[in-house]
Order: structure tokens, then sequence, then C-alpha cells
């Protein structure tokens, strides 16, 4: 073997499936990683030469993420942005059109001067609010991107989840087809895994699709009413909120989450964990704000690259063009087919469980703090529009509705079949993963609807989904896969933890990559 030693970046808590929630796993140790341990080390975020000295972030609690989720979330900044920094200079001539392009402020707003500096601005910065950030930053050195990081640790193996596959397949594209072209003597990014991973976009990312997930939103938390009406939600409350935006179903999902933050009851005091992950999810569905859902907004995407031309140079349309697969790069792809509402549940009540008994969170049950959430909720309904909703709901439906609300969520840490199971399946096909789509995009409609093939064994079933993402979604184009796997015990929640059948699945895949990885780059 050649004297090389890669560096393992984990993207988007995939940490926690080869480290543990709190970093507690050896990786590294893995017996099955003996041969080539003496060639893989961890990245490490905390390094000096990767932070801001004047970012807000007083502990990297997961120090080996490349994307830094902590007291700045990196995760909500725009691809282009984060992977580049102030990255705007190339050898190649036809390269360096393409670059200026994708830093063109017409075709991505966030490259405009006086916007690019500020992600680096922390005057005022006034952190999260309910884990969504006030505002976007970046806690890099000044003006890195992700890409300069990665450079001075080449060679790289990207281990990614959710929306960090598809940052680690943008980063490879940028080396393949900006930076370094002719990678083979000295990679930067030797190999990427992705899971889970919105490679082809979000139905939750699309604006488009802001109503009916609205409303699914709606029935799935009314559905623990138990009245018997259309899919079990009061008419009156039903008709009240087809007159809500999205951005009155966030306050309300605020509102519940502040709830139950503070609740003195063991398990509802950790129940917003749940709220948040969902609220995180549908994020990009408010079209007020930039941020990086954009990225995975499928109608970015255009075949033949005949799109509008503010959206030609985005990072979707981009990776999806067939002269920019990725072919010196390996690669390798698997997407999580779990679809059953039981076992998202299920792996919610699990997260939301372990932290309850994580000695940091037992202050929350406290009577002290459980009067700060009731002030705390009277004080995110002070608007007029969700004030007079409260106000109509609580005299609508108080005592059934608050009651049995309560009643099934405390349930939920119990026995998560006393949900409505069937019903909330039907919420989550025909509303929260229901995409609009174009002509533009009818081929895909056709392989979500009938299912594909990956291969003569893999086959992904019709209308597949991990409760976040469409399966046939995370699949990545190119003849560059070391494999391409489908993972049926993992939903989006359930695949990031070690501890379920999913997460465990997928570490043996992460390790398999690694050691093809390494063989691929070490061989004569």
């Amino acid at each position: 073997m050649r004297n090389r030693q890669f560096t393992i970046w984990f993207l988007n808590r995939a940490d926690e499936i080869c480290l543990g929630v709190n970093n507690e796993l050896d990786f590294l140790s893995d017996p099955d990683l003996a041969e080539i341990k003496e060639h893989l080390v961890l990245g490490n975020r905390d390094d000096p030469r990767f932070m801001h000295p004047k970012a807000p972030v007083k502990h990297v609690k997961y120090k080996h993420n490349l994307m830094l989720e902590d007291e700045i979330d990196e995760y909500y900044v725009e691809l282009a942005l984060k992977c580049l920094g102030n990255k705007s200079k190339t050898c190649d001539q036809d390269a360096q059109i393409l670059l200026d392009n994708i830093r063109d402020p017409g075709h991505n707003r966030c490259f405009a001067p006086e916007t690019f500096r500020d992600y680096w601005n922390y005057k005022g910065y006034k952190g999260k609010k309910f884990e969504i950030p006030s505002t976007l930053k970046m806690a890099t050195a000044e003006y890195q991107g992700f890409y300069q990081i990665l450079e001075q640790t080449k060679p790289n193996i990207l281990v990614a989840y959710s929306q960090g596959g598809l940052v680690a397949w943008y980063l490879a594209f940028l080396e393949e087809k900006i930076f370094n072209k002719n990678k083979k003597e000295d990679p930067v990014i030797a190999g990427f895994i992705s899971m889970d991973s919105p490679n082809y976009g979000s139905p939750l990312a699309n604006p488009d699709n802001a109503e009916t997930v609205k409303q699914g939103i709606c029935d799935a938390l009314l559905e623990f009413t138990r009245e018997e009406s259309s899919f079990g939600i009061p008419r009156k409350i039903k008709a009240l909120t087809r007159h809500l935006g999205i951005k009155h179903v966030y306050r309300l999902m605020d509102f519940l989450g502040v709830l139950f933050l503070y609740s003195p009851f063991i398990g509802l005091s950790d129940f917003s964990a749940t709220i948040r992950t969902f609220r995180k999810w549908t994020f990009g569905l408010d079209a007020r704000y930039v941020n990086a859902f954009d990225d995975l907004n499928i109608t970015n995407i255009h075949e033949n690259n005949e799109g509008p031309e503010q959206t030609k140079f985005s990072v979707l349309n981009l990776l999806h063009q067939e002269e920019n697969y990725l072919t010196q790069t390996p690669f390798a792809c698997v997407a999580g087919c779990n679809n059953k509402i039981s076992d998202i549940l299920y792996s919610l009540k699990n997260d939301t469980l372990m932290k309850t008994f994580d000695p940091k969170h037992r202050h929350r049950r406290s009577c002290i703090f459980s009067m700060m959430g009731v002030v705390m909720t009277i004080v995110l309904t002070l608007t007029p529009g969700l004030f007079c909703f409260s106000l109509l709901l609580w005299k609508v439906t108080f005592r059934k509705f608050w009651k049995n609300l309560y009643s099934a969520l405390f349930n939920l840490y119990n026995n998560v079949s006393d949900f409505p199971i069937d019903r909330l399946t039907l919420i989550f096909k025909d509303r929260l993963l229901t995409e609009i789509y174009d002509n533009d995009r009818r081929n895909r409609k056709q392989a979500y609807d009938q299912g594909c093939s990956i291969s003569d064994s893999v086959i992904i079933p019709p209308q597949a989904h991990d409760c976040a993402v469409p399966s046939v979604n995370q699949l990545i184009p190119g003849e560059n896969a070391l494999f391409q796997e489908v993972n049926f015990e993992a939903n989006h929640n359930s695949g990031k933890s070690v501890k379920s059948k999913g997460g465990q699945k997928n570490y043996r895949l992460i390790k398999d990559f690694i050691k093809a990885c390494v063989a691929f780059w070490e061989k004569d």
C-alpha cells in the first residue's frame, strides 16, 4: 500500500451512526477496519485553522462534523456558499467561466458582496429560536468554505447523511469539474457515501407544495383528538386551518414545542424534539427565507439545461446535467425505504426518551421552568392571526382537543399502537410527500409511482419514501458508484441511529465503503 492517510469527515449527524450521540464510540477501533486503521484519521472541525476566532461557539460538540451544527448551525446556509466560501480562482479557463457563473449574484444571491460578508459578521447574532437560526452564519475561519478545509486535510472520505449527502456530492463536483480536473494523483475528495439524502430534492423543500403539506401537518396534529369525522379531525377546526398560511402552522408548531419543552411530565418535556425535527424538515416550504432548502427544490432541475437563467447554475441543476456526472470520484448511495408510520413514531420516541434521561435535560421537568414555558407560549402567540386562532381553538374544543392531544402524546411513551397509524399513513402519502410535478419532471413522477430497479436484486418499490424524502430521489446518477443499496429498515430519523436496525445496516455499509474506497486509491 502507498503511505496515504485518509481523513474521515462526517456530514449532518452521520457521526451519530459511527460515534454515537455523545461521541462515546471508537469507530476507528472497529475490528472490520483493523487492516486499514493506520491509514485513517478523523477530521477535527475544532482545529483553529478551521474556526473563526470571533464565532460565538463556546464548545464544538460534534467536532468530527465538517458542517457545524452547534450554536452556529451551518446546516441552513446555502450549499454553494458554504462549500465555496471565497474561493474564486481556478487554473482552467472553461472551469473559471463555470465558477464565475456559480458565484454570480444573479444566479446565487448569497454571493452578493454585502450579503456574503454578513455570513461572517456576528454582531447582534441572537443564536437559535427553537432550533431555527435567527440569521444564517458561518463559523469557518474568515470566508473559508468547506472545500478549502478539505484541501488542508486531503485526501478525504466523506460520510454523509440527509442534506449532507448533497453537500458531499456538490463538493466532489467542484473538485472534478472546476478545481482539480485531473485528480488521480492528488485527490482532495477520495470518495463519499450518502444515506437518506435528497439528491433529487425533497417535496418538503418545494414551496409549491406548501398548501398540501400545511394541511397535512394540521391534520396530523389534530388527528390525536380522536373525533369521528374526516381523518378524525373536528370539522370546525379543519375548516379553520384552511385559512392559515404555512407561517401560522410554523408558529403553532413552535407553540406546541415550547409547551412540551417545559412540561413537568417525563417524556412530554422532550417531545419538543420530535416537533423540532419535523419543523426542520419542512423549513424549505416557507418561500420568505433564502436558505439551504432552496437548493433542495426539485423545480431547479431542468432537462437539457433549458430552464430559466437564474436556476441554470443551481446546485441540483448542475449535478443532474449528464456532462457533470462524476467520473473520477468513487461514491456509494444508500436509499432509505422504511415508510411505516409506526416505525417513525418509535424512532422519534426512542430519541426523546434517550434525552429525557440525560442529566442535562432534567431541569426542564421543574415547575419553575413549566411556568416559564407558559409565559413563553403566550409570547409566541402574540400575533393577531395566531392569537385569534388560539382563542377560537380554545373556545371550540377546549376540553376535547387539549385533553385528547395531551393524552395521546403522553401515550406515545407507553404504546405507539394507540396512535391512528392507518390514517396517519394516508396523511403522509396523500399530503406530506405528494410532489407537484410539471412536464419537465414527469419521468421522476413515473419512477416514484411505479418504483425502479437499481440492479437485478435491488428494487425500490412504488411510492417508497423514508417519511421525508422519496426513495428514488436519494439515488445518484453516474457510472462511478462502488454500490447503490436500499435500506428497508431505515426511515429518515432511525437511519442515523446505530441503536436502530436501519442505523446498524448503514453502519455496516459505511465500513464496507471506507474499505472499498481505500482499496480504490491504494491499488497499483
